[in-house]
């Protein structure tokens, strides 16, 4: 597979989720922040994500292969982060 299973990470208003080629984010908050980390703690990618749908979807198939965190914070303090594999 192309990520350590598909893991879901959430707490009460904000989750996101690793599903082939992009970040699934959804949550109750109107905006988040978006960090991807490599394994070794090098930022690769921030970005303010707009949630006012609800959900969004970040492609990442601009990322080397390797192994990466996903940290999303939403505009609450909220703060959940998930990791992935691209391959």
């Amino acid at each position: 597979p192309d990520a350590i299973g598909t893991i879901l990470a959430k707490d009460n208003q904000i989750s996101i989720r690793f599903a082939g080629s992009e970040l699934v984010i959804q949550g109750g908050a109107t905006t988040a922040l978006l960090d991807i980390y490599t394994i070794a703690g090098q930022q690769q990618q921030s970005q303010t994500i707009n949630l006012t749908d609800g959900k969004v979807t970040v492609a990442i198939n601009n990322l080397p292969a390797g192994i990466y965190v996903a940290s999303v914070k939403g505009e609450n303090g909220n703060k959940t982060s998930c990791k992935f594999v691209i391959r």
